[in-house]
């Protein structure tokens, strides 16, 4: 399936083609896997892909996308989805399979608990806020300091009174990369000393302490999360005025217009469109943009929606990009979707090394920083190719050594929990969650007392008050 020239998926056409040789089905309940490599996570590797009825997609064709996006594929896991619940671009119910093979495995038990999971579609954040204050869905994530400390204070009446609960988990694993996402294809960023320049010039610490009112913490570089194999000896560039017009001045940009931005001897200023498609960090922008003014360095802000900013990355488009690839659980990072040349141009070197003087930039690939290195992807090759842990991690070190070096990443924030707000009939685990997880409904650990529904419910239309709810889950938390 995933090999397909219909699947439009780079990373999983290279995935299934390199790590798997072989798979054979030899009745309902035995099957083997074959992979080339014996590498650390090999289990957990091969384990964790889902099979794909190929029956099911007997009329895949170039048409792959709209002829199958509200087909529903059968599969294996906990709940169903009926034609009859489906409300186009409104909502999605589903139901919870009460045969469910795994329901008493050992690994799946009390995992996946509300019986239907009702999925509506509401676009305007404000409106999905006043639903869940209306008691119409039961559990809020809260993204925003702003939402958490303001919109949703502790001496609100319906916290205060012990109705509506509030929590903070602390949880592990590879954390998403949020961060500035700086084009080196494109003209002016495909040179080093701009892009360390940049780096100095972005006051990410302001954004920390100010915007998420101290809550965040910084990234060190692009993979952090992943034990050993990350690189804690890194740490993301520290605003520095001086060091970042240092930087700008080696690229020829040293003298200063009327506007305080920096100008070369052709009289370019120092200017670069720095797109998006997360407009509730609108905020964050106007900061980067407002102190990046002192270095010398403009920033044009541009918030487009999801699918056109995305669009725009992905073709290349972009000169700085802010965006973020959430991490799912692994051992390791992968570096190769995102820093080697085979995802930055069609034919990025000559035999020799050198530079393929025709090179083309590759669009539709998650290498948004154009990272072309001839060394990087040496390392990159070997670390693919090794079975052994010790030396996977020396190379990964190496790599993203490399990788600041190259300086085409500015590591914004780092979110070291998440935040809910639910209802009080909306009940949790000793401990709130699994380590690894990235939102509270994710592994579906909660559940639903229908009787304390029913208890709060008449207790808010009388007036009776219970014990207010705040906790914090710091079990996991990486001082």
């Amino acid at each position: 399936f995933y090999l397909s020239d219909y699947i439009q998926a780079p990373y999983y056409a290279n995935f299934w083609s390199t790590e798997f040789t072989n798979i054979t089905r030899y009745d309902d309940l035995t099957f083997s896997v074959a992979v080339p490599r014996l590498k650390p996570d090999m289990a957990d590797k091969v384990l964790r892909e889902a099979p794909v009825p190929m029956h099911f997609y007997d009329e895949l064709g170039p048409d792959f996308p709209e002829r199958y996006q509200w087909r529903y594929q059968p599969h294996a896991g906990p709940y169903s989805l009926a034609e009859q619940d489906v409300d186009m671009g409104v909502r999605l119910v589903l139901r919870r399979k009460q045969d469910w093979w795994a329901k008493d495995n050992k690994y799946w038990r009390n995992l996946f608990n509300p019986d239907q999971i009702n999925l509506s579609v509401v676009r305007d954040p404000a409106k999905r806020y006043e639903a869940f204050r209306r008691g119409d869905s039961d559990m809020f994530r809260i993204a925003t300091a702003e939402m958490w400390y303001d919109n949703l204070p502790e001496d609100d009446p319906d916290v205060a009174n012990g109705y509506l609960h509030k929590s903070t988990f602390y949880n592990g694993g590879p954390r998403s990369n949020w961060g500035l996402w700086m084009n080196s294809t494109r003209y002016l960023l495909d040179n080093q000393d701009i892009r360390s320049g940049i780096q100095f010039a972005m006051n990410w610490q302001l954004v920390i302490d100010n915007y998420f009112r101290g809550d965040m913490e910084r990234l060190r570089t692009q993979t952090d999360g992943y034990e050993d194999f990350s690189h804690t000896g890194l740490a993301a560039r520290p605003f520095d005025i001086e060091r970042a017009t240092e930087y700008f001045a080696k690229a020829g940009f040293s003298q200063r217009g009327p506007d305080g931005i920096l100008t070369n001897e052709q009289g370019e200023r120092l200017a670069f469109t720095l797109t998006t498609h997360y407009d509730r960090f609108a905020d964050v922008f106007t900061i980067l943009k407002e102190e990046a003014i002192k270095a010398g360095l403009e920033l044009r802000i541009e918030i487009l929606d999801g699918a056109a900013g995305f669009r725009k990355a992905s073709e290349k488009q972009h000169e700085i990009y802010f965006v973020s690839f959430n991490a799912p659980p692994a051992m390791y990072p992968d570096y190769w979707q995102y820093f080697h040349s085979d995802n930055a141009y069609d034919d990025a070197f000559l035999d020799d090394g050198s530079i393929n003087p025709e090179r083309k930039v590759k669009p539709q690939t998650n290498n948004l920083q154009g990272v072309a290195v001839y060394e990087i992807d040496q390392l990159i090759d070997r670390y693919e190719e090794s079975e052994d842990r010790e030396q996977m991690i020396e190379l990964s070190q190496q790599i993203s050594q490399m990788h600041f070096d190259y300086a085409s990443y500015s590591p914004g924030f780092v979110e070291p929990f998440y935040r809910t707000a639910y209802w009080r009939w909306v009940r949790w685990p000793e401990g709130f969650n699994h380590k690894n997880t990235s939102y509270p409904y994710e592994l579906f650990v909660h559940w639903i007392d229908e009787d304390i529904k029913a208890e709060t419910r008449g207790a808010r239309r009388g007036g009776q008050a219970f014990e207010p709810v705040i906790q914090v889950y710091d079990q996991f938390r990486i001082q």
